[in-house]
């Protein structure tokens, strides 16, 4: 059985390699995308969540409105739900919402050419 786990062990250390070159790959690929660099102004997001995004996305051009951007993106930062359900609503409903106002910042910042900016 030894043996078992010093080769589960080396193929956990080989993914883990595989991991972070791929890690470097998307952050090479998010560097030169503007959408990209928009999204990841924004707290929380990190290189692999706004390559993601940005990919869903694509084209901004392709949306006519913040409504039909917001029919694309199924995530949220989770964390961020705590103040939607202070207020009493569901987990849901609390994620729907901080989706919706998410979508709305990311569509004003482009449209406006600016980057997030803390107040």
């Amino acid at each position: 059985m030894g043996e078992m786990v010093l080769q589960d062990a080396r193929r956990i250390l080989a993914l883990g390699v595989d991991i972070k070159a791929l890690d470097q790959k998307i952050a090479l690929i998010s560097a030169s995308s503007e959408l990209a660099e928009t999204i990841g102004s924004i707290p929380g997001f990190g290189k692999t969540s706004r390559a993601e995004l940005a990919g869903e996305i694509g084209n901004m051009e392709r949306f006519d409105s913040v409504n039909k951007l917001g029919s694309v993106p199924e995530w949220t930062p989770v964390p961020e739900c705590d103040k939607k359900h202070a207020e009493g609503k569901a987990h849901n409903q609390a994620v729907r919402a901080l989706g919706r106002h998410l979508v709305r910042v990311i569509w004003s910042m482009v449209k406006q050419g600016r980057k997030y900016e803390i107040r």
